[in-house]
């Protein structure tokens, strides 16, 4: 069943000095309303369990700054962390179904300098070789080509 308002009550218990019931009941309260924003602002529902573990961590440690004020409302107090929280949990799944799609994106750097070096030590030898070969004579090129390099 939807509620129509919030028990002051209990959200009085939660600011002040919280009991594991009152979390449970607070729990009870708002898990569908929860569920169906989360399912509104995009959140797969195969997600939402995780989000609202989330948000119920977030909460645990808002609550104490909370205080309730009749002439406004806790829900929409309720809705905007809620909102601010899908919409980071949005960026969050898209970064990594992006990451997922381009995993090339994720080589390490030290993986391009390691094939930067190879490339480079390999021209370096080609260069230095050649600079041999061109001082040397064909005779002493060959010795040299039999024993080093073979």
């Amino acid at each position: 069943r939807e509620m129509t308002e919030t028990p002051r009550s209990l959200l009085d218990r939660l600011c002040d000095q919280p009991n594991p019931k009152d979390w449970e009941r607070f729990v009870q309260l708002f898990t569908p309303i929860l569920d169906r924003w989360f399912l509104r602002f995009g959140v797969p529902s195969s997600d939402i369990d995780d989000l609202l573990q989330e948000l119920f961590t977030v909460l645990v440690i808002q609550f104490p700054q909370f205080r309730y004020d009749p002439q406004r409302s806790f829900r929409a107090w309720l809705y905007t962390i809620s909102r601010r929280l899908a919409t980071a949990w949005n960026i969050r799944k898209q970064r990594q179904n992006e990451a997922e799609l381009y995993p090339s994106d994720l080589i390490a750097e030290d993986q391009f300098a390691a094939l930067d070096e190879s490339e480079y030590a390999k021209i370096l030898l080609e260069r230095g070789l050649a600079l041999i070969q061109s001082e040397l004579s064909e005779g002493t090129w060959n010795i040299f080509a039999a024993v080093a390099l073979e």
